[in-house]
């Protein structure tokens, strides 16, 4: 039985087809009305004024027959049939408003003695019968209206003219024709049955599976859920209790236990991502960055495993690799551990070495990371098994070694999503060279302006709001922030925090998104709905989930970071001064830009505008001095003087307003403490970018 979204699909299709060859079939009438004029001449005066009122009609009848294909085709297709059947009546009215007419047109007069008079209107007939073939057979109720009011006038001027031999056989003909387009007509609309009820399996089949997909998503996240939760209490008290005094025994006791939780969460880390992939809901965040700092981060997770195995570990960074870039920090750093720990884990002596390069060749821009070690190597028929998921070279490598087999799957995945190779260079026995190649993407804003960390925000207790329902959940995180000395405010409902931040400042709020009634993120959207003072309030997400479309859905919300349980109090500790110190520094840069604004307009005021361009005029001449002067200290790597240099630079820059200058220069002035030649020569690069904007401008 044809259901009414079905019988809608199929008026959609017919409609469709009618409006397309809409001025086909009035390029064939006007042929057909020429036609007559010239086969049988001008009629007499009445005939004449009564075609013409046929005319008419037909034009004013199709005008709104239009207008009906068009409201139908308009349609969403959710709604497509919720008038059908009363808009395929409204089809079949008007169609024979001017069908009518029409056919008496073409066959007038409808009595004759010869054949002659009748041979234009069954030529139509035949004409219009072969083309309802290919417009109607999708809609056959249709099809069967159109096909059998041509065929019914067809058959009553051959009733009517039954006396003339040459009519009846004419007539004949196109009856045996229009039983031959009932038939072409309904193996198309059977073959467009069949094609629909394929499609609308399909669309069967694609939903459920959309909908398995979506089950799938839940239970994973409904898994991280239960599995994480406990984990955060029992990491979180293994590392309390790791600071408290407790004998060498008890302390390597400690030391298993978190060695244990570490791999089983690793574990689940892997397992999730490669159930996102799969599923594709693994997507990359966007955002910029500073790329040397992320390698510094990363050799500070590895050095101390490489250390435990008396392994040297040590990192190389071309000068010209750029210190900002624009892409997924966090899955950069995740490609670079698991390259790294792979590296360590199967290095029994020797060396393990980072190196980063930067090459750009015919306009295109590529970072190389190599990864390269002493390890025991890998055979080249090994090498085939290496990026596929639960494979490992050897299965003695599982025994030995341990691991699921899925982290260079998964470095591999996310190496492909970043529009990149991954590739592996080893000889057995002799270690191995994993290299990555991705594409370098510059940050969005060409200059990101350098940190400025106020000198009391190092050692600051922060003030901070734990929204929070698990009772484990609070007592870790509330016992990690307090052993740093912030002040920590605890609520377990949305409505209750929202409450709170209107009652007293706040440096940072921690939300829980799996609250009780009102969730974390919906909580989150009100704070940022109470007015414009709450808009740079830090609100930081605590997910046990993890997934995907539940931080897409933070993000959109307002939150600016998330953590994902459990975590480690060093990510807890980064996340905080990362987020409390970006509002610190953006109020700074405001009051510097301010003081500076100020004292450019008391000199103008003071002295004129004219003591101010040359002013400007000699700060840049000065510039243009100390610039060759850098660049040939870093590039001799003596930051004891690019220091001086630099601090000469900021002062002059600062004297006339360029901030951006200032800001650059004040970080190359400090790079000498904790830098490399790669950034200082970055950084470089961009103050002569920002001063050749500055004298283009001028």
């Amino acid at each position: 039985m044809i259901t009414d979204r079905t019988r809608a699909e199929l008026l959609y299709l017919y409609v469709k087809n009618h409006y397309i060859g809409l001025l086909p079939y009035i390029g064939l009438a006007t042929v057909f009305v020429f036609l007559r004029v010239y086969l049988y001449g001008v009629p007499s005066f009445e005939t004449f004024w009564m075609m013409v009122s046929c005319l008419v009609v037909i034009a004013l009848v199709i005008s709104r027959q239009m207008h009906l294909y068009r409201k139908i085709m308009a349609y969403p297709p959710e709604s497509r049939s919720k008038d059908v059947r009363k808009d395929l009546l409204s089809v079949m009215a008007l169609k024979f408003c001017y069908v009518v007419p029409w056919l008496i047109f073409i066959f007038w007069p409808l009595q004759s003695d010869f054949l002659y008079y009748h041979l234009l209107g069954y030529a139509y007939v035949f004409c219009i019968l072969a083309v309802y073939i290919s417009l109607s057979a999708a809609c056959f109720s249709l099809f069967l209206f159109d096909v059998l009011l041509h065929l019914a006038a067809a058959t009553l001027v051959t009733l009517i003219n039954y006396q003339v031999q040459e009519t009846l056989f004419v007539g004949a003909f196109i009856g045996i024709f229009g039983i031959f387009t009932l038939t072409a007509g309904r193996k198309i609309y059977q073959s467009t049955m069949s094609i629909m009820d394929s499609r609308q399996k399909l669309e069967k089949a694609m939903i459920e599976a959309r909908q398995a997909n979506q089950a799938k998503s839940d239970f994973l996240g409904i898994i991280s859920h239960e599995i994480r939760t406990p984990m955060v209490g029992i990491i979180g008290m293994v590392n309390m209790l790791e600071e408290t005094e407790i004998n060498p025994m008890q302390r390597e006791y400690v030391h298993v236990v978190q060695q244990c939780s570490k791999s089983l969460l690793n574990t689940l880390n892997d397992l999730l991502d490669t159930a996102r992939m799969e599923a594709g809901t693994f997507v990359l965040n966007q955002e910029n960055f500073d790329f040397h700092a992320l390698i510094t981060n990363t050799a500070k997770i590895i050095l101390p495993i490489a250390h435990d195995k008396n392994i040297s570990f040590t990192t190389d960074i071309d000068a010209n690799v750029p210190v900002q870039m624009h892409g997924d920090p966090n899955r950069l750093q995740q490609i670079l551990v698991n390259l790294l720990n792979n590296a360590v884990k199967f290095t029994e002596q020797g060396e393990v070495n980072l190196q980063v390069g930067y090459s750009e060749t015919e306009g295109n821009r590529t970072l190389r990371i190599s990864v390269n070690d002493t390890g025991i190597g890998i055979t080249t028929k090994d090498q085939k098994k290496l990026f596929h998921r639960f494979s490992q070279a050897d299965s003695s490598i599982s025994r030995k070694y341990g691991g699921t087999g899925l982290g260079l799957s998964i470095t591999k995945t996310l190496v492909e999503m970043m529009h990149g190779n991954l590739g592996v260079i080893s000889h057995k026995g002799k270690g191995s060279t994993f290299w990555v190649e991705i594409p370098y993407a510059a940050p969005l804003q060409e200059t990101l302006l350098p940190e400025i960390i106020p000198e009391n925000s190092m050692g600051r207790n922060y003030k901070v709001l734990l929204v929070e329902d698990n009772a484990i959940n609070r007592i870790v995180t509330i016992k990690l922030l307090e052993s740093r000395g912030h002040l920590v405010t605890v609520v377990q409902e949305a409505a209750s925090a929202i409450n709170e931040v209107q009652k007293q400042f706040f440096d940072v709020v921690l939300m829980d998104i799996n609250l009780p009634g009102m969730d974390g993120i919906q909580a989150t959207r009100e704070i940022r709905n109470l007015g414009k003072q709450f808009g740079s309030l830090p609100i930081i997400a605590l997910s046990a989930t993890g997934m995907q479309t539940q931080l897409d859905a933070c993000r959109e919300a307002g939150m600016v970071d998330w953590i994902i349980k459990p975590y480690a109090p060093a990510e807890l500790f980064d996340k905080l001064d990362k987020h409390i110190l970006k509002n610190d520094q953006a109020a700074v840069r405001a009051e510097q830009t301010l003081t500076m604004n100020h004292k450019l307009q008391a000199i103008r005021e003071e002295f004129g505008d004219e003591y101010m361009a040359y002013l400007f005029k000699s700060s840049l001449q000065e510039i243009d001095r100390l610039l060759p002067q850098l660049r040939d200290q870093v590039k001799r790597g003596r930051f004891d003087l690019v220091r001086k240099t630099a601090h000469e630079l900021k002062g002059v820059s600062g004297s006339v307003g360029l901030d951006a200058v200032y800001l650059l220069s004040e970080r190359l002035e400090k790079i000498h403490d904790h830098g490399s030649a790669g950034m200082a020569g970055s950084l470089l690069r961009t103050i002569e970018l920002r001063l050749a904007e500055v004298q283009e401008a001028t």
